[in-house]
């Protein structure tokens, strides 16, 4: 049973597999001080969301009475690949560039010459 969330910090969506979870429970980011979701899936890999336990839990009810709507599209590969390219593009372009250090050469003086009588 598949839902959909949203993942925490990002704001993507993700798709989460109710069948395979193993833990559900809240945690504290400390970066953010928000209130996040751990959902821990039985292979040991874990995803944070935005959504409560109680929202979750909601959702899942739904789903299994069959009231749930199902509206959501899931991207492609290729629509995900572009739309990441465009977005790490956008960003590199408006962050600012590392300042180069300039290149005076040497400066000579008078005493540097070779033929110091």
């Amino acid at each position: 049973m598949l839902i959909k969330l949203t993942y925490q910090g990002k704001g993507t969506p993700t798709l989460v597999n109710l069948q395979n979870v193993k833990n559900i429970y809240p945690i504290h980011d400390k970066r953010t001080d928000t209130v996040a979701t751990k959902i821990d899936y039985i292979d040991g890999t874990f995803v944070n969301v935005v959504e409560s336990v109680k929202e979750i839990y909601e959702i899942q009810w739904k789903m299994m009475n069959g009231s749930c709507d199902m509206d959501f599209v899931v991207p492609t590969v290729d629509d995900m690949i572009n739309s990441s390219f465009y977005q790490n593009k956008r960003d590199n372009y408006n962050e600012e560039r590392p300042k180069r250090p300039v290149f005076r050469g040497r400066t000579y003086n008078r005493f540097d010459s070779q033929d110091n009588y």
